[in-house]
């Protein structure tokens, strides 16, 4: 796979109407830009959270106040890096890639939660 293939899956799966925040969503993630970095965040399958260093010399961009898409867009090279910090997201991106499916479309499945009994 190709970088443009990365910025080409959250390019398609992010919502038209969040591109231009810094705060975007594909699937069951969150992904913010604080620059120098990505923070891809995750409650459900499994509580997660990776912060990818999007650094990169003379780029001078002031913490939560540029949108995420843009950023991607103009820096391709951190889109896979922002897919890979994942292991659902990655799952995401096979499936988009392999069957073209949507992340919007996979149902996650919750299993029931046991509360612990008193002894």
């Amino acid at each position: 796979m190709t970088q443009n293939n990365y910025f080409q899956f959250l390019d398609e799966n992010i919502k038209d109407v969040f591109k231009n925040d810094t705060n975007n969503r594909i699937g069951s993630y969150s992904l913010y830009l604080v620059y120098p970095n990505v923070i891809v965040e995750s409650s459900e399958p499994f509580r997660h959270t990776a912060i990818v260093c999007v650094e990169k010399e003379g780029i001078n961009i002031r913490p939560d106040a540029y949108p995420l898409m843009k950023f991607l867009k103009e820096n391709q090279e951190f889109c896979q890096r922002v897919v890979e910090a994942a292991p659902y997201m990655q799952f995401l991106y096979r499936s988009w890639s392999e069957e073209g499916m949507k992340p919007d479309d996979l149902i996650l499945v919750k299993l029931p939660s046991k509360k612990p009994k008193l002894i």
